[in-house]
């Protein structure tokens, strides 16, 4: 009888070419494989959490007070100042305001209020206020004034002259990193400066008026300009700002004056906490604008102290 050679064993392939101490040793074998692959991952992981920083630097990375939403600057400024408004053509008044006032008078201050609104970590918002006013001397010209003044053509009386500015830019940093930071701003700005004659009314004033207005200029001023924040420490911030507006021929025709306008601040700030600092800085404004009436030279500049505010 002839058997078949299959059936003298009949067990699975896998049976028959496995050996029983094998499996045991190829678990073994591969523990090492996993540590190291294990080790491998916590190195990878330990090593980019710094790269990590550095790309997008945490909030406890960036300087004293820099991280705001809103903040307010009060200031004392006693700029030295050269002010002059003149009228002419046959509509003006002849009238010039002097500088500074009475002759030696210690100059006066004022308090200059700033906010920044802060979007996002690149946008800013500013609102600025100035309010200004001056004692003056303003002389006549040889024309007689009209009534009874008691002035002589040529004399001069006591006037004032107020000049209030409102400003709104638009900030957005092109360069912002965790010790510094560019940004270009756009602006809008009005003016109002006017010169009233005190006590004795001047050419075409009522007598009965305690004041008399000589001059009136409310204009809008846009602008452009460039802003610089240095952190030489985490609690110095160094800044310098600048604007700029040069009215064009055509441009100066619609808004009805021709001139331009020009103001920069360089100021350092000292940061004890996040909503608390001190600012110094140096000012200075030049509005120069050219109407149908009036000519208009105004120029403040000096150095002001101001406190800061965070929220």
């Amino acid at each position: 009888m002839t058997q078949d050679p299959a059936a003298f064993d009949r067990r699975p392939r896998s049976d028959r070419r496995s050996c029983p101490g094998r499996p045991r040793a190829a678990a073994l074998s591969s523990l090492p494989c996993a540590a190291v692959r294990g080790c491998l991952l916590i190195g990878l992981l330990t090593c980019a959490h710094p790269a990590a920083a550095q790309l997008s630097p945490t909030p406890a990375d960036f300087p004293v007070g820099e991280q705001y939403r809103i903040e307010f600057l009060a200031s004392l400024w006693s700029p030295a100042q050269d002010l002059t408004v003149e009228g002419r053509g046959s509509g003006g008044s002849g009238a010039t305001t002097s500088p500074a006032g009475d002759p030696g008078a210690s100059a006066p201050r004022f308090i200059d209020g700033r906010v920044r609104l802060r979007l996002s970590r690149r946008q800013r918002v500013h609102l600025d206020y100035l309010p200004i006013r001056y004692a003056a001397d303003t002389a006549l010209d040889d024309r007689p004034p009209p009534g009874d003044t008691g002035v002589e053509p040529g004399g001069a009386v006591a006037s004032t002259l107020t000049w209030k500015t409102w400003r709104l830019a638009y900030e957005y940093d092109v360069l912002h990193l965790a010790r510094g930071s560019l940004g270009l701003f756009a602006e809008a700005g009005y003016t109002d400066v006017r010169v009233a004659q005190d006590g004795a009314p001047g050419p075409g004033c009522d007598a009965a008026a305690p004041a008399c207005e000589l001059a009136r200029l409310r204009r809008p001023v846009p602008g452009v300009g460039g802003v610089v924040r240095l952190y030489p420490s985490p609690v110095i911030m160094l800044g310098a700002e600048a604007s700029l507006l040069r009215t064009p021929p055509g441009i100066g025709k619609i808004l009805g004056y021709t001139g331009e306008h020009l103001a920069y601040d360089v100021h350092a700030v000292l940061n004890f906490v996040d909503a608390f600092g001190l600012q110094l800085g140096y000012r200075s404004r030049r509005l120069h604008l050219e109407t149908a009436d009036h000519d208009v030279d105004l120029k403040l500049e000096g150095v002001y102290v101001g406190a800061l505010l965070r929220f």
